[in-house]
C-alpha cells in the first residue's frame, strides 16, 4: 500500500470514528462539497495542504495520522509541522 492509499485510508477511517460527513467537512475545512466527498470517499489525493486544514479544523488528534501516513514510516515531522 502505498503512502497516498494509507493516508486515505486514515482520512476514511477518522471521518467514518468522527461521524464526520462530506457536507460537514466541506462547511469545516471550506472545500467544496464535491471535493470534500472525494476525499472522503478516496477517490481525491491527500496532501500536506489537506492535512493543513484538517489540523486547524479538527486538531493535532485528528491530522496527525493521516499526516504520519502521508509522509510513511520514519518519515519527517508532520506536514503542519514542516518548517518552510
Amino acid at each position: 500500500m502505498t503512502n497516498q492509499e494509507q493516508a486515505k485510508a486514515a482520512l476514511r477511517n477518522w471521518a467514518d470514528m468522527a461521524g464526520i460527513t462530506p457536507t460537514a467537512f466541506a462547511e469545516a475545512t471550506g472545500y467544496k462539497y464535491q471535493h470534500a466527498w472525494g476525499l472522503l470517499r478516496g477517490s481525491r489525493r491527500v496532501t500536506d495542504h489537506t492535512v493543513g486544514r484538517i489540523f486547524a479544523v479538527y486538531g493535532a488528534a485528528a491530522a496527525d495520522p493521516i499526516s504520519h501516513a502521508l509522509q510513511g514510516e520514519g518519515g519527517s515531522e508532520p506536514a503542519h509541522q514542516q518548517k518552510a
